[in-house]
């Protein structure tokens, strides 16, 4: 999970992590609003980076920057609540990364446990109550902008939350009853026509013609496999 700017030190400074992840990238200020779908202004991230905005960052302005850095809002979150109380964003870091997969004894890899304490749950802001993990290994499919994404890949395991907001381009999962397949696709951004590519290489692709064909399960906020590098 860690990326070129994850902090070592301690305490953790919000601002300067967002600040050397938009210089990375090679993105001025402008172009990280520009980016936000609406939700930061320019004022608004160069503030953020300096850290005078008290209280930390709103929901709204950590969505702003997932969408500028193809970050989950979840992740920004468990970072800016590291900072709002001190703790050390190692530990956010690491209790993200043991959602343990524990496989029982049994060749059925699609029969793989879970296990996921309730409290590493609750520090990442997420609600027992409402998540589901899925195997996208035998039973799912990637739309075209899914994939191009490159967020979720076919052998994951993925979890998803219910009662969250997805925000437009958030990836979300609905289960396709005619085909009997669960699809990954993106908010907002794919509503009509929906590509679906090919599996096997040389089959058509697939379509599908409105997500409201779908039963919408919910956005996916964990995946088995590393995020994107930064």
């Amino acid at each position: 999970m860690k990326d070129a700017h994850f902090p070592d030190a301690w305490p953790f400074d919000f601002g300067t992590y967002i600040r050397g992840v938009r210089e990375n990238r090679d993105l001025s200020v402008a172009d990280v609003a520009r980016q936000s779908q609406g939700k930061l202004s320019p004022s608004t991230v160069s503030v953020i980076e300096r850290g005078l905005i008290q209280g930390g960052p709103s929901l709204r302005q950590l969505e702003g920057f997932s969408h500028a850095f193809e970050l989950p809002t979840i992740y920004l979150f468990a970072l800016a609540y590291s900072a709002a109380n001190d703790l050390d964003p190692a530990v956010v870091d690491k209790v993200w990364q043991e959602f343990v997969l524990e496989k029982p004894d049994t060749q059925d890899e699609a029969r793989a446990a879970v296990a996921v304490p309730r409290q590493h749950l609750e520090l990442l802001g997420l609600s027992p109550d409402k998540l589901s993990f899925f195997s996208l290994r035998k039973d799912g499919v990637l739309s075209a902008e899914a994939v191009r994404q490159g967020y979720v890949a076919e052998c994951d395991i993925i979890a998803v939350d219910s009662g969250a907001n997805a925000p437009a381009g958030s990836s979300v999962v609905g289960w396709w009853p005619e085909r009997k397949k669960l699809v990954v696709y993106r908010q907002d951004l794919e509503v009509m026509n929906v590509l679906i590519p090919a599996q096997v290489e040389g089959e058509p692709y697939l379509v599908l013609d409105e997500v409201s064909a779908l039963k919408r399960l919910g956005v996916i906020v964990w995946r088995s496999g590393p995020l994107p590098s930064m």
